[in-house]
């Protein structure tokens, strides 16, 4: 029986491409580790790669007590055990299709717990570990828009927010989760001179599940 509803849930979920070499944050109380790699393949690059990771800029001010870099990871000791966001701002770059040339804002969620919005793409969740979500941009409801759930198996399901910005995700493993949202939006700048004619956010939201069915990544301890 056990055999059968693991293999109702695979199906449930499918399997989608993951957005290869990114940046994630996995928390454990107080402490937030970040790694740059492929969450679904378990690869996590290590030495001069993890320069790719910037930590100029963790909301909320001050939320953090020490910051260190190890081979592996950038390990981020918290004031608190409250949600924490990373944001990444890259160089306007050229696409490769056509001309134009955008601006990149990578950001990284650890946590669920708090019903607040912390990053410009993000989620709030309707109650603390929740798995119903409000997908929030500038602090505004974001309908009708595409979400990804990256599960501890590595299988992944793809979700949409109604007219509300509203949608529920299913969590069966136990083990840490990763949503994905992405948006882009009409807003040109400048950095260091160079200009830019859109942006595109990418933010990742991980979080952990201790109840659950334990098949697939195991909970980290430390």
């Amino acid at each position: 029986m056990k055999k059968l509803l693991i293999a109702l849930i695979v199906i449930g979920f499918g399997h989608l491409p993951i957005f290869a070499h990114n940046f994630w944050a996995s928390k454990l109380n107080n402490n937030v580790k970040l790694y740059f790699g492929d969450w679904e393949e378990s690869i996590k690059e290590e030495g001069e790669k993890l320069n790719h990771i910037n930590t100029e800029v963790i909301l909320p001010h001050n939320s953090v007590k020490t910051i260190t870099r190890h081979n592996d990871h950038v390990n981020l000791e918290l004031h608190t055990s409250g949600d924490i966001v990373i944001v990444n701002t890259r160089e306007p770059r050229k696409s490769r299709i056509d001309e134009s040339v955008s601006q990149n804002i990578i950001a990284t969620r650890a946590g669920r717990e708090e019903v607040i919005t912390l990053a410009t793409l993000d989620v709030l969740p309707d109650k603390p570990n929740s798995n119903t979500f409000t997908l929030m941009f500038n602090g505004q409801p974001l309908a009708q828009t595409n979400v990804t759930l990256y599960s501890p198996t590595t299988w992944s399901k793809p979700f949409k927010s109604n007219e509300n910005g509203k949608f529920t995700i299913h969590t069966p493993w136990q083990g840490e989760y990763m949503l994905v949202l992405k948006h882009n939006d009409n807003m040109a700048g400048q950095i260091n001179k160079k200009a830019y004619y859109n942006t595109n956010y990418t933010t990742t939201i991980t979080f952990m599940v201790k109840n659950g069915i334990p098949w697939g990544r195991p909970l980290e301890e430390k």
